[in-house]
């Protein structure tokens, strides 16, 4: 460009069709990811959602369960009236239907009151209302299960499918969205080792999906 002005550079080609294919890439491996954070937390223990960090788990998983791009819809925005507080306002939690013997604290912990009723109970489906800026409320569903496994042995399975498809092997991420992924997942895995880190909890592999998720899915 630029002969006639004598102000020339060069243009480099663009190749479009490589370009969609990694948004391509990139869309189905959010996909990926979502549907493994769904199907781990199926069943959810309930010794996971009396941690301190529940909080991060039920925000993440009002992310994937709340995803307007698969068909969800963001909840209703606060009216100027209703707006009182700000964005640094605490998240506040419902527990509205739930059975008497389960109780939510405002840190998003889940506690049993009368344990004995959840042995019996053995899997309980509740609705978590979630309250944050700058929105009415979120809607949650879980199955709660007294016995489940704080850390679902199908995570090590999924951590490495993940790491295949990030690297990979089956379908090919652009090269800055895979050092990105990368990146992310190093909080919970030791990548050398293939193995999750030690003492990871929950919580703490759902928020590093979470991330992994947003970052693929906006790249696509």
């Amino acid at each position: 460009r630029g002969t006639v002005t004598g102000l020339w550079r060069f243009e480099p080609k663009m190749d479009l069709r490589h370009q969609d294919q990694h948004k391509k890439n990139a869309d189905a491996f959010a996909s990926t990811v979502r549907r493994f954070m769904l199907e781990v937390t199926q069943k959810l223990p309930l010794a996971a959602l009396a941690e301190a960090d529940a909080e991060d788990l039920l925000s993440s998983l009002s992310v994937v369960q709340n995803d307007i791009t698969m068909g969800g819809q963001y909840p209703e925005p606060l009216s100027e009236q209703e707006f009182l507080g700000g964005p640094f306002d605490a998240t506040q939690f419902a527990l509205p239907d739930g059975p008497s013997w389960l109780r939510i604290k405002p840190s998003g912990q889940i506690i049993a009151v009368n344990p004995s009723m959840m042995n019996q109970a053995g899997e309980t489906k509740v609705e978590i209302e979630m309250h944050n800026f700058p929105y009415k409320q979120t809607k949650l569903e879980l199955n709660i299960c007294h016995d489940a496994a704080k850390l679902p042995d199908a995570v090590k399975d999924y951590m490495g499918i993940i790491m295949d498809e990030a690297r990979g092997s089956n379908r090919a991420l652009a090269p800055d969205l895979r050092d990105t992924v990368l990146r992310m997942v190093k909080e919970v895995y030791d990548v050398g080792g293939r193995c999750l880190k030690s003492k990871i909890s929950l919580a703490q592999w759902l928020r590093c999906m979470k991330k992994v998720f947003i970052a693929s899915r906006t790249y696509s």
